[in-house]
C-alpha cells in the first residue's frame, strides 16, 4: 500500500501552533490577544504546544508588580484621541501652573532698587549656584556665554534651537513612538509626565534667576541682543511665562527623554548617532544662550531619572523595552511566512 502523500500547507496558511497566530492577530492592537492561543492565568506555565517566543509577543506580559490595576499594566496600542486629550490637557495645566508661579517680566539683577521680593530672592539663588559652581572650578559658563555672543550667526542658531527644537523634537519623537512603537509608547509617555510633574514642583518652590540675569556678573542675553522670535523674552512671550523657571532644565530633561527613545528603539544607526547628539547639543544651547546653568541641566537628568522611576512603579515594567515588538504596522512575526500578509 501507497504512502498517502504528505500535506503541504499553502504559505500563509496556519499548519500548527505557532501558525495558527496570523499576522492580523499578532498585531491585535486592542487585546494583543490572539484566538486559537490559551490565555492561562497569571502564574500557570503555557501549553506545551504554544511556542513561548511567539506567545511572548501576542499574550499580556506577566510584569511584575505595579500601583495601577492590572488591566492598565499591559502594553497596549494607544488610541490616538485619548492621547491627543492627554497630550493638550497635560500641557494645559502644565503651561498654567510654570507661568502662575513668578512673573512674566524680565529681571535685571544687577540692579536691586528695581527688583520684587521673588526676584531678589530668585536673583540671590542664581548668584549662590554661580558661586558654588566657581568654588568647585566648574564655572564655565561666563566663558561660553561671551565666545558665543561675539558670533552673530552662532549665537542666532542657539536662540532657534533653544526656542524651536524643544517643542518640536519632543513632539516629533511622541508622533514616532505612536506610529512606530505604539507598545513603547504609553510607557515612554507616562515617563515624560511625570518628569514634567517634578519639574513644576521645582518651579513652584525653587524659583531660580537664569544667568542671563546677572548682569553684574557679565552674562549676557543673546536673545535680548539678537532680537531672536519666539524666545521667552522676545516681545509678547516674556509677558505669558515664567522667566524664573530655570531649575530643573526641561530642555535638558526632554532632550534626554527624546534620545533613550532614539537610541534605543531607532533601527538606523545614523538616526541613533543623532539622538544621541541632540541632547548634547541641548546642551551647549543653553549655557550659551546663558539660559541655565550646568546644575540646571543636572536638575533636568534627575527629574527625568525619577520619571522613570515613577512610571516603573506605577506600571511594572520598563518605559523602553527594545525586545517588546516594535508593534510597526508591517512587522512580520517569528515564524510566518515569507508571503505572507503584513499590516
Amino acid at each position: 500500500m501507497s504512502k498517502p502523500p504528505e500535506s503541504r500547507a499553502r504559505p500563509g496558511t496556519p499548519d500548527d501552533a505557532r501558525e495558527r497566530v496570523t499576522q492580523r492577530e499578532f498585531s491585535d492592537a486592542s487585546t494583543r490577544q490572539a484566538p486559537g492561543v490559551p490565555v492561562p492565568p497569571p502564574g500557570v506555565p503555557l501549553p506545551p504546544d504554544v511556542d513561548p517566543a511567539l506567545a511572548s509577543a501576542v499574550l499580556p506580559r506577566p510584569y511584575g508588580w505595579g500601583l495601577l490595576p492590572s488591566r492598565w499594566r499591559v502594553r497596549r496600542h494607544p488610541k490616538w484621541w485619548q492621547e491627543a486629550g492627554f497630550i493638550l490637557i497635560s500641557y494645559y495645566l502644565y503651561g498654567l501652573v510654570r507661568n502662575s508661579v513668578g512673573g512674566g517680566v524680565a529681571a535685571d539683577c544687577g540692579r536691586p532698587g528695581t527688583l520684587s521680593d521673588l526676584q531678589r530672592v530668585a536673583c540671590a539663588r542664581g548668584l549662590d549656584i554661580w558661586e558654588f559652581q566657581r568654588a568647585i572650578g566648574t564655572g564655565f559658563e561666563l566663558a561660553v556665554n561671551k565666545w558665543v555672543a561675539e558670533i552673530e550667526w552662532l549665537a542666532t542658531f542657539s536662540n532657534y534651537w533653544y526656542a524651536l527644537a524643544h517643542f518640536i523634537v519632543t513632539v516629533g519623537t511622541l508622533i514616532w513612538l505612536y506610529r512606530r512603537h505604539p507598545l513603547q509608547y504609553r510607557g515612554m509617555r507616562t515617563a515624560l509626565y511625570a518628569t514634567n510633574a517634578l519639574a513644576l514642583l521645582g518651579y513652584t518652590f525653587y524659583e531660580l534667576a537664569p544667568p542671563r540675569f546677572l548682569t553684574q556678573i557679565g552674562f549676557i542675553d543673546t536673545i535680548v541682543r539678537y532680537k531672536t522670535w519666539g524666545s521667552w523674552s522676545s516681545n509678547g512671550v516674556q509677558s505669558i511665562s515664567n522667566q524664573f523657571a530655570a531649575m530643573p532644565s526641561m530642555h535638558v530633561g526632554w532632550s534626554v527623554w527624546c534620545a533613550i527613545a532614539i537610541v534605543a528603539l531607532s533601527p538606523h544607526a545614523w538616526v541613533r548617532w543623532l539622538g544621541a547628539l541632540y541632547p548634547v547639543v541641548t546642551f551647549f544651547v543653553i549655557v550659551a544662550t546663558a539660559n541655565h546653568f550646568w546644575l540646571d541641566a543636572l536638575g533636568g537628568v534627575v527629574a527625568l531619572w525619577l520619571g522613570f522611576v515613577i512610571q516603573r512603579l506605577l506600571s511594572g515594567y520598563n518605559a523602553v523595552d527594545p525586545t517588546v515588538e516594535s508593534g510597526h504596522r508591517r512587522y512580520r512575526p517569528p515564524g510566518a511566512h515569507r508571503g505572507s500578509p503584513v499590516t
